[in-house]
């Protein structure tokens, strides 16, 4: 989510969107297995709510969607232990 924190302002805010939907999460998954770069949930909830505070203070309404994979092939069942804390996060 650190790439998205980044571009968040001018991206989606600067934009004074109506709406905002928010789908993110496995992304952050995907980068412990690929790169061995962990997000840890405290770390997630702070990043997602770093997201959240500017959608509320424009008025913008908002859908949030719970991450999510299609379909875990067997050698990545052991991916929802890492994205499972997160789930509950949001």
């Amino acid at each position: 989510m650190k790439d998205l924190r980044e571009r968040w302002k001018a991206d989606c805010i600067d934009l004074s969107p109506d709406w905002i939907s928010i789908l993110v999460g496995v992304n952050d998954c995907w980068r412990l297995y690929d790169s061995n770069n962990k997000t840890e949930p405290v770390i997630f909830e702070r990043d997602y709510r770093y997201l959240l505070e500017p959608v509320t203070a424009i008025g913008a309404s908002s859908i949030i969607m719970e991450p999510f994979f299609l379909p875990l092939r067997g050698e990545m069942e052991f991916w929802a232990e890492d994205l499972g804390p997160k789930i509950q996060i949001i």
